[in-house]
């Protein structure tokens, strides 16, 4: 798995892969190499905990976001191919009787790829919010727009709480 932290200062290689090392605890472990400047080659003991890793996506190293993606062979990793991250996204103000797969798409596509919905189904849904995972381009600057306050942009190389 080929991975980069979004971040132009400076930082502790050997902090970032234990930090992740105690943040992923990998129940087989894993191996950890640089292979460029900040360009990082993960290798799990065990593809359960390689899965649980991606799924758990977005991390962070000192709030700035871990780019993560699997490749084929550490040979193949190339800092041009992780431009993509996965979040979990909520959006609010729809119709509990509104929402469907389809809608999820509609609205995962517009903001980047599709991957899953948090979904319901068999139960009866009482909340005005979707979750919906996307994989973003994380080299673009996204624009929305949050309490009827204007036009904002959101980077998403930090972690901005609010």
């Amino acid at each position: 798995m080929g991975a980069t932290v979004l971040m132009h200062d400076k930082f502790s290689v050997d902090g970032f892969i234990q930090n992740m090392r105690s943040i992923w605890k990998p129940f087989k472990g894993f191996t950890a190499e640089t292979i460029g400047n900040n360009l990082f080659c993960f290798r799990f003991n065990h593809e359960r905990d390689l899965i649980r890793v991606l799924k758990g996506c977005p991390w962070h190293f000192e709030k700035h976001l871990v780019v993560l993606k699997q490749f084929s062979s550490p040979i193949s990793i190339r800092r041009e191919e992780l431009t993509e991250s996965a979040f979990w996204v909520r959006v609010i103000g729809l119709s509990p009787l509104l929402i469907s797969e389809e809608q999820a798409r509609g609205i995962g596509t517009m903001m980047g790829s599709f991957m899953e919905y948090e979904s319901d189904r068999g139960k009866i849904r009482t909340t005005d919010f979707l979750r919906i995972r996307v994989a973003i381009d994380v080299t673009k600057t996204i624009y929305g727009e949050w309490s009827g306050s204007g036009r904002r942009m959101l980077s998403l190389s930090n972690f901005y709480y609010c």
